[in-house]
């Protein structure tokens, strides 16, 4: 088996096996993946790449958005809401002008949800089911 191809048999692995909790976390990586994508692309002024890159940022952001139970999770998950939509709407504008500052701000943001949501991933994998 080639090196890619294991992988993504780990890749995989790691998805199937993961909580609801990691899988948000494994969603917040794809997006700061692309994000990172989108930003050697403005330094390099590839415009196709920052897109494609963006478009994909958005897809990931768009996941946990829609996955979002409202009703359970209560103002947390309005709150969210507002952020993921904020995120989208600003990951929009970098798509169609090339605005570092911009998506530095959103680098930013999603790298700091991402630390939250990884750290209660890690509480609760520490925490012995009741």
């Amino acid at each position: 088996m080639s090196y890619s191809r294991q992988a993504v048999a780990y890749r995989d692995r790691e998805i199937q096996t993961a909580s609801p909790s990691r899988l948000v976390v494994l969603v917040f990586d794809c997006a700061l993946s692309n994000l990172m994508r989108a930003r050697r692309a403005v330094q390099t002024n590839a415009i196709e790449e920052r897109v494609d890159a963006v478009g994909k940022a958005r897809d990931a952001i768009m996941e946990l958005l829609v996955t979002l139970n409202v009703e359970q999770g209560g103002d947390l998950a309005r709150n969210l809401r507002s952020v993921y939509t904020f995120i989208l709407t600003e990951l929009s504008d970098v798509a169609r002008r090339q605005d570092g500052a911009r998506l530095e701000t959103i680098i930013k943001l999603v790298t700091e949800l991402r630390g939250a949501f990884d750290a209660i991933a890690n509480d609760s994998a520490r925490t012995p089911a009741a």
